[in-house]
């Protein structure tokens, strides 16, 4: 069995999207931008706050200026909204317990700020997490492995001892990057055909299925 499982958390720990649709579309709309679906969302997540705005700002508007003063409103509104509707994807507590009770540890590894990941690791999953690392100043961006390397160094444990688990083609090509085992699940914001494109080579759909993949590698 793995001694480490590396979790990504929007959309494989948590379901987060309709919160994050809420305060992003918040944040344009405060300077007069059109918003956009849950579903429209659903695409765009994964790469992080500042390449998400990014993309959903007008092109003229991209200054880096206008990113900040819509980031700061997105992040004071989410501030306060960041859990008004998000929760665990039925079963992952139970997933987690049952395998820090097998002896893995288990770590978060989001492309979310780190301040928003930590709080919500502890809000919604609480004594169910060993690490959490979301993104940080300094620190490349997923699919970038360095922060991967850094979990490991945390728990000094080598690639061999260590799998990654994530909904979408940034988190395959994270661990592939980074050399480790990698599982993709089809329950988050991508749809099991991304994955497959993205070349996973191991692909699951239902939280008992990678429950067991876990216990018995």
């Amino acid at each position: 069995m793995k001694q480490l499982a590396i979790f990504d958390l929007d959309g494989t720990l948590l379901n987060t999207i309709t919160d994050l649709a809420h305060a992003y579309n918040y944040a344009l709309d405060a300077y007069g931008f059109p918003g956009y679906s849950v579903e429209e969302y659903q695409r765009l997540v994964g790469n992080g706050l500042v390449n998400l705005l990014t993309n959903c700002l007008p092109e003229e508007y991209r200054d880096e200026d206008t990113l900040l003063r819509v980031q700061t409103v997105f992040q004071q509104y989410y501030n306060i909204h960041a859990n008004d509707n998000t929760r665990p994807y039925p079963g992952i507590p139970e997933m987690l317990q049952t395998i820090r009770q097998k002896g893995m540890k288990v770590a978060v590894l989001s492309n979310k700020p780190h301040r928003f990941s930590t709080f919500m690791v502890q809000l919604q999953l609480p004594g169910l997490v060993d690490l959490v690392l979301g993104a940080r100043e300094g620190i490349p961006l997923k699919p970038d492995p360095t922060a991967v390397y850094e979990v490991l160094q945390h728990f000094q444990l080598d690639k061999q001892d260590c799998v990654y688990i994530g909904d979408s083609e940034t988190d395959i090509q994270t661990g592939r990057n980074a050399g480790v085992d990698t599982i993709g699940v089809s329950w988050g914001y991508r749809s099991k055909e991304t994955l497959i494109n993205s070349s996973a080579l191991v692909i699951v759909d239902k939280i008992d299925e990678l429950c067991k993949i876990l216990v018995d590698n």
